[in-house]
């Protein structure tokens, strides 16, 4: 085995894991060798999450164990390095470091250019060359799930200043990347097999404010239509529902590379909230917007995220919330229970929601949505749609994958029995013969 191997946990959402596969690929472009096994390391690099209080334990309990286990001398551990949210949270706070002074380096989001280099000193090796910062060498990113669905960050941070939320404090404002720069991913990517691209960002609805004075996303999905030939689908993850507008439903609709799908986060729809909440929304205009996109893409499959006991939010207003979300169904849905967070707005607010309170609620929401999602699949019987094939079982002989209705690690799968002949990154018609709440059934057309 070569010296220098490392090994690589990238905790927290999908934009992390694409942080920590551009710092892998720049690590293993300079010789270093990744292995999958933490126990065959002698360096473990922890990429962690900050969002919330329970994303900073578990990143912490991370850290710890890796710690003891550098200290038990049971394994080949010499060198702990942590980097991402948790390292800038405590550096913007100004905490006290607690177990991160115990590991060999700390590297927070604004250090991140100086990552190979700090690894590099750890380890005794001067690179060649002039420094690089990771991310802005994307055509070196080293991909750690299927190459056939592979998300492209093309935001990073965020301008909404949500009440709730940690994200502007940790990530910064809005960058965007150059739509040259995500065009050379994409095709880069779709060199490499890649069927599906999934447009993730903290908001991609606010791709391009800083780079081009103004909302440029549907100039960035024209460029990338007509940039690309085998991708199958493109995905748009996480638009503010205050800014989709009716130039994008109708390119939607009339391109055949979009999938019809939309994750469209409202967190909730009573106006007195949504306003300290600080979304920008009402709930007219959420109607609105569900509306347009029923009537403008006869189709689409929507997914959105909920959050219970948002300081304030009476038994009336959370009611409200159920009404709605009976009323104006979603395909998919995810709900989270308010979390007080030090450095948010949020936190000083009067009114809050005892925990016990808010967790009922959510668990009221998503028991509610599992009939939603169920009555909404049915709609989908017998219909016939292509289906991206990302595993396949031998021993019994069926096929694992998504159809446009599901996205990645999120929404479910639809299991296909069939021969080996099925095969991982096949893109292949099929027709829907069964429904869960959140898998389907099918069969492969010929």
């Amino acid at each position: 085995m070569p010296m220098h191997t490392f090994s690589f946990i990238s905790l927290g959402c999908a934009k992390n894991r694409v942080d920590a596969e551009m710092v892998i690929g720049e690590l293993t472009h300079r010789g270093l060798q990744l292995v999958a096994e933490e126990k065959d390391a002698p360096l473990v690099i922890i990429n962690t999450c900050a969002f919330l209080q329970e994303a900073r334990q578990e990143a912490l309990d991370t850290v710890r164990h890796f710690i003891e286990a550098k200290k038990s001398g049971q394994r080949r551990l010499q060198h702990v390095v942590v980097m991402g949210c948790l390292a800038q949270y405590v550096k913007n706070f100004g905490l006290e470091p607690g177990v991160l002074q115990e590991v060999d380096a700390t590297v927070s989001l604004d250090e991140a250019h100086q990552i190979p280099e700090r690894i590099g000193s750890l380890l005794g090796l001067t690179w060649k060359g002039n420094p690089s910062n990771p991310a802005a060498s994307p055509h070196r990113r080293f991909l750690t799930t299927s190459p056939h669905s592979v998300n492209i960050k093309i935001t990073d941070g965020c301008e909404n200043f949500c009440s709730y939320c940690l994200i502007p404090t940790i990530r910064g404002p809005l960058k965007s990347k150059a739509m040259e720069e995500v065009v050379a991913e994409v095709q880069a990517v779709e060199r490499l097999g890649a069927k599906e691209i999934n447009l993730i960002g903290q908001d991609i609805s606010l791709y391009g404010v800083d780079r081009y004075g103004k909302p440029a996303l549907l100039q960035l999905l024209q460029q990338l239509v007509t940039s690309i030939s085998s991708v199958s689908w493109i995905r748009l993850l996480y638009v503010h529902p205050a800014r989709v507008d009716r130039q994008l439903v109708e390119f939607m609709a009339r391109e055949p590379l979009l999938c019809k799908y939309l994750d469209l986060p409202i967190q909730h729809v009573n106006t007195r909230l949504l306003n300290r909440m600080g979304r920008k929304t009402t709930r007219e205009d959420l109607i609105q917007v569900y509306e347009l996109l029923r009537t403008g893409v006869p189709g689409i499959a929507l997914r959105t995220t909920v959050m219970t006991g948002y300081p304030g939010e009476s038994e009336a207003a959370f009611q409200e919330l159920l009404e709605f979300l009976r009323a104006y169904p979603f395909e998919r849905l995810g709900s989270f229970a308010y979390s007080p967070e030090a450095g948010t707005r949020a936190y000083a607010s009067p009114g809050r929601v005892p925990p016990e309170i808010a967790g009922a609620r959510q668990r009221m929401v998503m028991e509610q949505q599992k009939a939603i999602s169920r009555k909404r699949n049915r709609s989908l019987l017998g219909a016939r749609t292509p289906a991206l094939i990302e595993s396949y079982n031998p021993g019994k002989r069926k096929a694992y994958g998504r159809i446009y209705a599901q996205a990645p690690e999120v929404d479910g799968k639809i299991i296909i029995p069939g021969p080996r002949s099925l095969r991982p990154g096949m893109m292949m018609p099929v027709r829907i013969t069964g429904v869960g709440s959140y898998d389907f059934m099918g069969e492969r057309l010929q």
